[in-house]
């Protein structure tokens, strides 16, 4: 008769890559909304905080 065999189950969930997909969706929305500020600032001939557009 041989010994049982035991298997090693792993004691916590591991997923290196979890925190990439949130990271960038906030990255891209962030970049997004920056993109919409300026684009509505350079259409409207902002005159205040917008020295770099003449």
């Amino acid at each position: 008769m041989s010994a049982p065999r035991f298997t090693a189950r792993p004691t916590y969930d591991v997923d290196p890559g979890r925190g990439r997909i949130p990271f960038a969706a906030i990255m891209l929305g962030l970049a997004g909304v920056l993109d919409v500020v300026y684009g509505l600032a350079a259409i409207s001939g902002c005159r205040w905080r917008c020295s770099w557009s003449t």
